[in-house]
């Protein structure tokens, strides 16, 4: 059995909203040209990904304003999960507190 692709979004602390992109760029191996935005987020995911677990930590230690905006980032993760549930791909996510991880 094949071992699972995780990547690790590590969000703790993020103070710019560019910066959460940035992250998950790095975490995923994106572009450098990958946009930093939720859409170009979903392309990335949906079309340049192999990540079978995504870890998103730290989503806690953001500032409130941005709440809402991980709100699409759920959403993208889930509607992944969804299109890959039948298929020989799971894939799979969870959002984890900064206390819950061990470096």
């Amino acid at each position: 059995m094949e071992e699972k692709k995780t990547v690790r979004v590590d969000l703790t602390g993020c103070k710019y909203y560019l910066e959460i992109f940035e992250r998950i760029r790095l975490a995923f191996g994106f572009d450098e040209d990958c946009g930093r935005n939720w859409q170009a987020f979903w392309d990335s995911l949906h079309y340049d990904s192999d990540a079978d677990h995504v870890e998103v930590i730290g989503v806690e230690t953001l500032p409130k304003e941005w709440q809402d905006s991980l709100k699409t980032m759920h959403f993208f993760l889930e509607e992944k999960r969804k299109r890959c549930a039948d298929t020989d791909y799971p894939f799979s996510y969870v959002f984890l507190p900064v206390d819950s991880t061990t470096n």
